[in-house]
C-alpha cells in the first residue's frame, strides 16, 4: 500500500471512530430517558406509601433525572438521584445525605449502568436502602419530619 493509499484507509477509520463515538451519548441519553420515565411511577409509589406513615418524601423529576429526598427533624436529609453521567450520560445514582455533625456529602459508587448492565430493580433497591438508612439514622437527627 502507497503513502496516499494508507492515509486514505487512516481517513476513513477516523471517520468511522468519531461517527461511533459520537453517538454513544446521544443512545445513553435516549436511554436514560427511557428508564426514568419507567421509574418515576416506582417512586410516586414509594412517596405514597410513605405519606400513608406521614413521613414526607421530596420527589423533583425531570426527563433526564428523579431525585427522592427524605427530611429529618433537625433540617438534615437522606437521598438519591438518579440522572445521566456528565460525560457520556450514562445512568448513575447518587446519595445524598447530611451526616451527625450536620455536613452534607454526596456519594457515587463510581458505577454506571447503560443498556448492558441496567435493571429497573436496581434503583428500587437503592431506594429501599436509602429508606433504610434514612429511619436507622433519624435518632440521631432528631427524628423525622413528619406532615
Amino acid at each position: 500500500m502507497n503513502r496516499e493509499e494508507f492515509f486514505s484507509s487512516i481517513d476513513a477509520k477516523i471517520s468511522r471512530v468519531n461517527v461511533s463515538t459520537m453517538d454513544v451519548p446521544a443512545e445513553n441519553q435516549a436511554f436514560l430517558e427511557m428508564v426514568v420515565a419507567r421509574l418515576q411511577p416506582v417512586v410516586a409509589s414509594y412517596q405514597a406509601r410513605l405519606a400513608e406513615r406521614k413521613i414526607i418524601a421530596e420527589i423533583k423529576a425531570s426527563p433526564v433525572s428523579i431525585s427522592f429526598t427524605l427530611h429529618y427533624r433537625d433540617g438534615g436529609h437522606c437521598g438519591l438521584t438518579l440522572d445521566g453521567h456528565l460525560s457520556d450520560r450514562r445512568i448513575e445514582i447518587t446519595a445524598h445525605y447530611t451526616n451527625e455533625n450536620g455536613q452534607n456529602y454526596v456519594n457515587s459508587l463510581g458505577i454506571t449502568y447503560g443498556r448492558d448492565n441496567w435493571q429497573d430493580s436496581i434503583f428500587e433497591e437503592a431506594l429501599q436502602k436509602c429508606i433504610d438508612d434514612f429511619l436507622f439514622y433519624a435518632a440521631r437527627h432528631g427524628g423525622i419530619y413528619l406532615n
